[in-house]
């Protein structure tokens, strides 16, 4: 679960392929990869 504008933003793992998925349904092949993810698109702030 990652914050973004203070709203928590819903994110999981898939154990079978091993990548990461945004709430808005795109994949990501590691945690930083999703991480640039939300905080470009999705205004993440990372505290």
């Amino acid at each position: 679960m990652v914050r973004v504008y203070g709203y928590d933003m819903a994110t999981s793992q898939q154990p079978t392929t091993g990548y990461h998925t945004c709430s808005c349904g795109e994949s990501f092949e590691s945690t930083e990869d999703l991480i640039e993810h939300a905080q470009d698109v999705h205004g993440l702030s990372v505290y």
